[in-house]
């Protein structure tokens, strides 16, 4: 079972969650307000961008 974090909209609390609850509302243990499960960019994994690729001089004539 795989989990994931995110942030309450109102009280901006740290809250863990498992995958099959995504999109599901539940009460924020912080605020006790209702939220709904959602992943936040803040906690995606980043990704480095790709090296720009490397340019060769044409070979010169002798």
């Amino acid at each position: 079972m795989a989990t994931f974090k995110f942030r309450c909209v109102f009280c901006r609390q740290k809250i863990e969650a498992k995958e099959e609850w995504l999109g599901m509302f539940a009460e924020c243990p912080s605020c006790h307000r209702q939220i709904e499960i959602h992943r936040d960019a803040e906690f995606s994994p980043k990704i480095a961008p790709f090296p720009p690729p490397f340019k060769t001089k044409p070979p010169t004539k002798l």
